[in-house]
């Protein structure tokens, strides 16, 4: 039978060798282990590992440290999986086979996601963007210490995060599951209240729960949030959002075609791109117009 190794990131380290937990001292080694696998299946310098480790001050012994970590690794990693760790001039590469990270799977399915939703695959788009959320145990790299990789990939894969969060509340929102969803919502947004994206889901999903009056409160709770902490107007696509709302379109209730024309970061404010309606079937439908 092969031999499987399994390396997980979204939360704290973790390694299994067939299926079997195994033991790796916290500390700098978790780092050191973390910052290979990053760089998964490419060598990694010694210069990198020791910023990784201290930062713009190494100590001297830092390359015969590093060594000793290396080391201890392989030896955490087993017989078989401490083979994977291999030496080169200037640093070291750690192998990783397909489907052995979960940053890796989480990446990808975060990618079908967002293809899904340009597509307007709905079921599909909830189901990738599920599966992703599914593989986050916690904060990434939670008990890794080192602030470079917190700073260069932590951040970068908790952002990546929350657009799976988004896409999948949107595929949701598309399939009629508009009740679902805004509790969901109005957390996101008060945890990044400056995003418009998601303060127009919220809108989309309260109308389509018969709840227009709240629409547009969420409206302007947005607007005024924008210019007392930017100084600006919410952006074309959240002002024509509201004016269908305040005139009841039908298309807007209409689970089966609507389709909310929101780009962007999932934590920004979404000035990227505008809504607006295209004919279907001679029935105006909102949809997306990107802007590049």
């Amino acid at each position: 039978m092969p031999f499987m190794m399994e390396f997980f990131l979204l939360g704290p380290l973790l390694v299994r060798a067939d299926g079997i937990a195994l033991s790796v001292t916290p500390g700098k080694e978790r780092a050191v282990l973390a910052a290979l696998l990053l760089n998964a299946n490419r060598i990694v310098s010694v210069d990198e590992l020791a910023e990784t480790l201290w930062g713009s001050a190494p100590p001297p012994s830092a390359r015969v440290t590093i060594q000793n970590y290396v080391k201890r690794l392989r030896r955490a990693l087993g017989e078989i999986g401490g083979t994977r760790i291999s030496t080169h001039a200037g640093g070291y590469r750690i192998r990783v086979d397909r489907g052995e990270l979960d940053v890796s799977r989480f990446e990808a399915l975060l990618r079908t996601a967002q293809s899904a939703v340009r597509n307007a695959a709905w079921a599909e788009a909830s189901a990738s963007a599920s599966a992703a959320l599914a593989l986050w145990r916690d904060k990434a790299l939670a008990d890794v210490d080192s602030v470079l990789l917190a700073q260069r990939y932590a951040s970068r894969l908790t952002e990546m995060r929350l657009q799976a969060t988004v896409s999948r509340i949107e595929a949701d929102l598309h399939l009629g599951r508009q009740a679902e969803v805004i509790g969901e919502l109005r957390q996101l947004i008060a945890a990044h209240p400056l995003s418009e994206r998601q303060h127009a889901l919220l809108m989309l999903a309260l109308y389509s729960d018969g709840r227009p009056a709240e629409a547009l409160a969420v409206y302007r709770q947005a607007r005024r949030l924008l210019i007392d902490e930017l100084g600006i107007e919410p952006g074309n696509e959240l002002r024509q959002l509201h004016q269908q709302i305040l005139s009841r379109n039908q298309a807007l209730s209409d689970p089966g075609i609507k389709r909310l024309a929101v780009v962007g970061s999932a934590g920004g404010n979404g000035h990227g791109a505008r809504i607006d309606f295209a004919r279907r079937g001679g029935r105006r439908t909102l949809c997306r117009r990107d802007i590049v």
